[in-house]
């Protein structure tokens, strides 16, 4: 029998209105997380200040100012401060709109690889405080969700259920902080061995290689969209020591943070 995984997915309820705007700004949690949520509603945000991360079952995406921010109803995530972060978030009820999402949406999305997509979403963020700003929030999201059919890829990607996605929620929850296979078999009250063979069943890699994978996207997403040193990446990754995250990076990537921060800014 499973034990009760210390953190929960729960429904985040929201007016039944058809658009619900934050009236102050929101300061992602800076401390350890304890659950996953979602909503009914579609989330739309802008980042206006700070670094953050938002995490997925099925990805790792780094946030900082002027980058948008979406979900669709009912995905999964959670997200943290890299350094103090300040986001402004609006809500709207997916039977409010007209048009269908087929396609699959990065959960930020940036000026500089989908222009046409964040400018209709800091849009919609700026109808916000217009006029109308109802009707016009909602005429943007329609075309929003028309236009996202073919900016991105028709490949939507099923979240993984069962003991596995447990498993990748736990480790994405925890991904700075210790931890030991023993001490994720004792949570979950297998075997080392039968943990270890039902979650690579799922997702190809035993859990601790799938939390080192986690854990150099996570760096990888800040090496390119902040300017935190590899130091400081480091650190905030749960690395006793730069050098431990420097030897993981490098034999993932084939090349040191440095260097693959270098060559990803000069391709900008």
């Amino acid at each position: 029998m499973l034990k009760r995984a210390s953190y929960e997915t729960v429904y985040s309820s929201l007016p039944m209105q058809a658009v619900h705007i934050d009236e102050a700004p929101t300061h992602l949690p800076d401390g350890k997380v304890s659950f996953l949520h979602y909503h009914e509603h579609y989330e739309i945000g802008i980042c206006i200040g700070g670094e953050g991360i938002f995490i997925t079952p099925a990805s790792a995406e780094a946030v900082q100012e002027g980058d948008m921010i979406f979900f669709p109803p009912r995905a999964r995530h959670y997200s943290r401060s890299i350094t103090t972060c300040v986001c402004r978030f609006i809500y709207i009820h997916a039977d409010a709109v007209t048009e269908k999402l087929t396609t699959s949406v990065p959960c930020v999305i940036r000026k500089k690889e989908h222009p046409q997509a964040s400018m209709l979403l800091r849009q919609l963020t700026e109808d916000a405080d217009k006029p109308l700003a109802e009707r016009r929030i909602l005429l943007r999201m329609n075309l929003f969700l028309l236009e996202a059919n073919d900016w991105f890829t028709s490949d939507i990607s099923h979240a993984r259920a069962g003991l596995a996605e447990q498993i990748a929620e736990y480790l994405s929850s925890r991904y700075n902080q210790p931890l030991t296979m023993h001490e994720l078999a004792s949570h979950f009250n297998f075997s080392e061995s039968q943990l270890r063979r039902r979650f690579s069943a799922v997702y190809g890699c035993p859990p601790m290689e799938y939390r080192n994978r986690l854990r150099c996207q996570i760096g990888l997403e800040l090496l390119q969209h902040t300017d935190r040193t590899v130091a400081e990446i480091a650190e905030h990754l749960g690395f006793s020591a730069p050098s431990d995250f420097y030897r993981l990076f490098t034999q993932h990537y084939g090349m040191s943070p440095t260097k693959k921060r270098r060559t990803l800014r000069n391709t900008m």
